[in-house]
């Protein structure tokens, strides 16, 4: 009812080239942008059948003022940041193709750029092929666009999320990553060659709200799209019932969950030695999604990646001799963290040797001269440093996509030969993406 309401005022927001206004007033143009949103939006949500779609008499106009805007019959003069034309073009071809209105000549000035082109127009372009028949090289083309859009994702631990860069972010086109992960489930749902990928890319999806929403009235819009059709795909009939787990041959025995309690963990022992089966089967209604983790204690001896890159670099400050560590001695360590994805709440972990200072808490016998020159390219530094005996610690509120350096300044104070355990990079509520870097070299200092 709502929904037809609002269609019954939609006349009232068409000019005469009936492409949609933002405000029903008379000296508006419309915006091609928006049209193209309105009628992408309602026909995915016709097909749901959440509504009934746009009535047909606008919808033809709303279509025709579309074919001459891509047949260069009609002109709209807007701004943006950066030179849009191809992304403007692609999502208006994207909604005339929901209705039969594009033609392989109509595409033939359109070459696929994956390095160039936005996140938006990779889905748009795909969604398009799909849809018109006797464009050549289809399916080879459909291949390199899936791997240009996986190429910018991050797979942090169970979930897929786009990376927080500008190709991500055409937010004059109403569209950012959030809007972008949401239309690109949307358009892969049934697609078999994104069937393993589907589950960690609605998750990554879910993630990206915030106290259960996303940013912006666009993003919402998409992903409660989106949710609804995976639940229609996916999760149609309610799970109920029990999930029986067996590792053989280990244990033998095996556990059994009632009532599905989808928060439910279980940890099971594993020799590591030898093949072992895990089975699953559930007994009931519905289906129901598992996370399998193998956890073990491995001696780190190459550097780990999982989110996060890190790097290290010890500069003497001051040093008795040369080349050589020797007790009083001054150093700096450089850490520089290179992260695929924005993320909030991040800590870093860095050994010292045992019985060294920390410098720079202001206790008496800290040294002002031997910090300065520090580097925290986050223009607030870390939000709050711990220096333990054997450990320095920075949590960060925010780190951003791309490179971070941090530093700061040890004195040797005790003569030994040291084994530090590995560097640690990691998002406190994210413990999957981390990045980790052995420290295998042996530090010697001697004494004066």
């Amino acid at each position: 009812e709502k929904w037809d309401a609002i269609m019954a005022q939609l006349p009232t927001y068409l000019d005469n080239d009936g492409l949609a206004k933002y405000f029903p007033t008379q000296n508006l143009h419309g915006d091609v942008v928006l049209t193209a949103y309105l009628l992408a939006m309602a026909d995915e949500a016709r097909k749901l059948g959440i509504v009934n779609g746009i009535p047909d008499a606008y919808q033809q106009q709303m279509l025709e003022g579309l074919s001459k805007y891509v047949t260069g019959k009609l002109r709209r003069n807007t701004w943006a940041p950066i030179n849009d034309n191809v992304e403007r073009r692609l999502l208006v071809l994207e909604a005339l193709s929901r209705h039969g209105r594009v033609t392989p000549s109509l595409l033939s000035s359109v070459k696929l750029d994956s390095q160039n082109w936005s996140t938006a127009a990779l889905i748009d372009w795909m969604n398009i092929l799909r849809r018109v028949k006797g464009l050549p090289n289809q399916e080879q083309t459909l291949s390199r666009i899936r791997e240009a859009i996986i190429a910018r994702m991050d797979r942090q631990g169970t979930a897929m999320v786009f990376a927080d860069t500008t190709r991500n972010s055409s937010w004059w086109l109403m569209l950012n990553h959030e809007a972008n992960m949401a239309r690109l489930l949307l358009s892969v749902i049934n697609d078999k060659a994104w069937e393993k990928d589907i589950p960690h890319m609605l998750q990554g999806l879910l993630q990206m709200q915030k106290e259960g929403a996303w940013s912006t009235t666009t993003a919402n819009l998409w992903g409660t799209l989106a949710v609804h059709q995976f639940t229609r795909k996916f999760e149609k009939v309610p799970a109920k019932g029990s999930v029986q787990m067996t590792l053989a041959p280990q244990s033998g025995e095996a556990q059994v969950w009632e009532n599905l309690n989808l928060e439910q963990k279980v940890f099971s022992p594993w020799a590591g030695s030898g093949a072992e089966t895990l089975s699953l089967q559930m007994q009931g209604q519905g289906r129901v999604w598992a996370t399998v983790n193998a956890l073990a204690a491995v001696p780190l001896t190459q550097p780990a990646y999982a989110g996060y890159v890190l790097e290290k670099t010890v500069t003497p400050v001051s040093q008795a001799v040369p080349g050589s560590w020797t007790q009083g001695d001054i150093y700096r360590v450089r850490l520089l963290v290179k992260a695929k994805s924005a993320m909030n709440w991040v800590v870093i972990s860095d050994p010292v040797p045992a019985g060294a200072t920390i410098l720079g808490s202001g206790l008496g016998r800290d040294s002002m001269i031997a910090t300065q020159g520090e580097e925290n390219s986050y223009w607030r530094g870390p939000g709050f440093v711990e220096r333990h005996p054997d450990t320095y610690q920075a949590y960060y509120e925010y780190m951003p996509a791309g490179e971070s350096v941090m530093e700061y300044t040890v004195r040797l104070n005790t003569p030994g030969q040291f084994v530090q355990p590995p560097s640690r990079v990691q998002a406190m509520y994210a413990p999957h993406v981390y990045g980790e870097l052995p420290n295998t070299a042996l530090f010697e200092v001697k004494g004066q």
